[in-house]
């Protein structure tokens, strides 16, 4: 199996909205993400969005997500190589505990 290359991120603050450009600048504390002009991720939210999708194109991942949580587990899977992750929907809506 060969070894892939690292992931490097780098995404645009103009182009990104403000609540995930806090998110991506405490990731890059610990993750390859950085601030740049040549962006080779985007983002876009969608509300009506159930999930997240990862397109690609020209060397470029356009992540859409409907939650911010979402748009972080897109994050997630570029990172660990996954950009041909498409449509992934949450297991669920809610949650709840039982207790006796």
């Amino acid at each position: 199996m060969p070894i892939s290359q690292p992931v490097s991120l780098t995404w645009s603050p103009a182009d990104t909205p403000p609540e995930l450009a806090a998110m991506l600048r405490c990731l890059a504390d610990e993750y390859p993400l950085h601030e740049g002009t040549q962006a080779n991720v985007r983002f876009c939210h969608d509300a009506d969005c159930t999930g997240y999708s990862i397109e690609r194109s020209g060397g470029v991942a356009t992540v859409s997500y409907g939650r911010l949580s979402q748009a972080g587990r897109a994050i997630g899977s570029l990172l660990a190589g996954l950009d041909e992750d498409r449509g992934s929907q949450p297991a669920f809506s809610t949650l709840g505990d039982a207790f006796r």
